[in-house]
């Protein structure tokens, strides 16, 4: 089971705002991520903030977990809701369990996990779209 990438993932229903907030917290540019309602604030190349609208319409106040959490995510897949589902077997056989989907976005499929402690975090695979 390889990572390709870790990044902090913050949900807000105004990403433009909370990422301009945090480029200029830490100097650095905004860059447009998946969608108009995904934004990225790297800093250093040490540490990724992915700051995104959450999907299916779910609003931060009705949403039980934190807005706050770690985004660990795979290299991009032509069938990213199947890798998804392979990816949460995988970590359910470590102690893992799904809290919410998998979804599948045009952007990739996405599903929240709870660690053996109960601590919840996203994974993600992007859809691979050929150039």
């Amino acid at each position: 089971m390889i990572v390709n990438e870790t990044s902090f993932l913050i949900a807000s229903d105004h990403p433009l705002k909370l990422a301009q907030f945090y480029s200029l917290l830490l100097g650095t540019e905004i860059v447009q991520g998946l969608s108009n309602k995904h934004y990225l604030v790297i800093y250093k190349k040490i540490c990724k903030l992915q700051i995104y609208t959450p999907s299916r319409d779910k609003h931060l106040t009705t949403r039980p977990q934190s807005s706050v959490s770690i985004c660990f995510a795979k290299e991009p897949s032509s069938d990213s809701f199947s890798a998804i589902k392979k990816w949460i077997k995988e970590i359910s056989k470590l102690g893992g369990k799904l809290s919410d989907g998998p979804f599948s976005e045009s952007f990739g499929s996405e599903a929240w996990i709870a660690d053996p402690q109960g601590n919840n975090f996203l994974i993600f695979v992007p859809q691979y779209l050929p150039n």
